[in-house]
């Protein structure tokens, strides 16, 4: 059962440096990280996509929740904010905060004391599309010899789970990794009805 979200959220980190940052990333797209207790750490970590991105740079309060039901079950939750002025334009801009993210944790993973092979993405509802169409079309293959350190590594999630959302994969997808699917059927009025795993 999800907890309600509390008003204290963690302070957020930052992806993108003033070395790093491409134009477009003028909103500062960061993680909120909620890290479990260390008697309870697993070293799994879930970076959570949420339906919008707050214009005014609080974490979405379903990502909240979200992370601390993770952290309950000792996965550490890191909810992304991505640049809010980029929700209506091209969502090739939202993908790469997608990436980007993913490549952060990875990178700090010692920082965060999390498994580096153990990284998931979840999304929900449009941040879903963007999870699948991440994954499937355009994750980011290391570069060992890259300038900034977070490049260094690859934004392929090792599972991911999308909740009432996704997209086809693409003609040259990638194979994807182990995926959880939460969809919902739909009553007489047209209402959601029960989710489905």
């Amino acid at each position: 059962m999800l907890r309600p979200a509390s008003t204290a959220f963690p302070a957020p980190v930052l992806l993108w440096t003033d070395a790093t940052k491409d134009s477009f990333h003028a909103g500062q797209p960061a993680v909120f990280p909620y890290l479990p207790r260390a008697a309870q750490n697993t070293g799994g970590a879930v970076l959570i996509v949420p339906v919008v991105s707050s214009p005014d740079g609080t974490p979405d309060r379903d990502g909240q929740e979200l992370a601390r039901w993770l952290n309950a079950n000792g996965v550490a939750g890191f909810v992304l904010r991505y640049d809010p002025s980029l929700q209506s334009k091209d969502a090739v801009n939202v993908i790469s905060d997608v990436n980007r993210g993913m490549q952060y944790l990875r990178a700090h993973a010692t920082e965060f004391n999390i498994s580096p092979g153990r990284i998931g993405l979840l999304g929900m509802a449009r941040g879903a599309a963007m999870v699948a169409e991440t994954a499937y079309n355009f994750s980011l293959t290391a570069k060992p010899d890259a300038t900034d350190p977070v490049d260094r590594v690859s934004s392929r999630p090792d599972f991911m789970a999308l909740i009432w959302g996704s997209v086809p994969p693409g003609a040259n997808a990638a194979i994807p990794p182990a995926t959880f699917l939460v969809g919902s059927s739909s009553t007489a009025d047209g209402q959601s009805g029960s989710g489905t795993v």
